[in-house]
């Protein structure tokens, strides 16, 4: 809960409640580090007008990029679905990403938070939710994943997080670390 470490950057507080996820772009961690946020499956089966909404946080004079990706092979591809670059000031800012191009399929989303020149960089998301504007709920096709709508993530949670290398940091929803 409360600001991220670094003075200047990142929000103050979480968008809602008192945990959210972010990357500290301190050093080492800059420039041009990556760190993954991946979700679970989603199945979409039956879903007719799927989005995604989230809330992001890019406060800094030097903050790199996130994007939000999409697969549809279980992870072997991804694809940008949204990016935006830069700082956008200290405001939580509400994003919605309408996903009915995928309708009927099973998906992974994750976010990529990549880091900027300089330890003025970081960047925080929270409260993601996927829901679905008609249809009769997921057809149960992915293996542990998630296809009862709406689904909703804020990070109230405590969890670990995996460094494949020192640039790559992969987190899953169910094996996180928050703030």
């Amino acid at each position: 809960s409360g600001g991220t470490p670094s003075n200047g950057t990142g929000p103050s507080a979480a968008d809602d409640g008192s945990f959210y996820m972010y990357v500290e772009a301190s050093s080492p961690n800059f420039p041009s580090k990556v760190a993954i946020l991946e979700g679970p499956c989603f199945d979409l089966a039956g879903q007719s007008s799927p989005s995604l909404s989230f809330s992001y946080n890019m406060n800094g004079s030097a903050v790199g990029t996130l994007a939000l990706q999409v697969s549809t092979d279980a992870g072997g591809s991804w694809s940008n679905l949204w990016t935006q670059s830069g700082n956008q000031g200290t405001a939580w800012i509400d994003q919605s990403i309408n996903l009915a191009a995928y309708s009927g399929d099973e998906i992974k989303l994750r976010f990529v938070g990549t880091t900027g020149t300089s330890w003025q960089g970081d960047i925080a998301i929270d409260m993601i939710a996927l829901a679905n504007g008609g249809g009769s709920g997921g057809g149960g096709g992915c293996s542990g994943g998630i296809s009862t709508f709406p689904y909703n993530e804020g990070f109230n949670k405590i969890g670990r997080a995996h460094v494949l290398n020192s640039s790559h940091l992969v987190i899953s929803y169910a094996d996180f670390c928050l703030k």
